[in-house]
């Protein structure tokens, strides 16, 4: 697959077993899985990417571009530079980055 594609993406780079990534996405999917939605990341632990395909799509990006209207993410940014297409982009990156949004050329 060297495209993905999906109306809302949220973008977490490690998922692990557990921890408060993991249930925010756990939930945010719980809640909007009849939408358009797909978990993005890195990497995952196996058991987790069990538990979220019963409600949406997982997929492990290794490289491919990124087309959606809405990308969440929270502290990672260089998944930026694979996108291609967004609208909205939200996320809480200035507080990890210690800097304004702004400051953040990607954005």
């Amino acid at each position: 697959m060297n495209e993905i594609k999906c109306t809302n993406i949220i973008y977490v780079k490690d998922i692990s077993k557990l921890g408060g990534v993991e249930s925010f996405v756990w939930y945010m999917i719980r809640k909007y899985h009849n939408l358009d939605i797909m978990v993005l990341c890195r990497s995952i632990d196996t058991k987790q990417m069990a538990r979220i395909q019963k409600y949406c799509p997982v997929v492990v990006h290794r490289g491919q571009k990124i087309y959606c209207k809405t990308l969440i993410i929270n502290y990672d940014t260089s998944i930026l530079d694979f996108l291609e297409e967004r609208q909205r982009i939200h996320g809480s990156t200035w507080r990890l980055y210690n800097k304004p949004l702004q400051s953040i050329s990607k954005l």
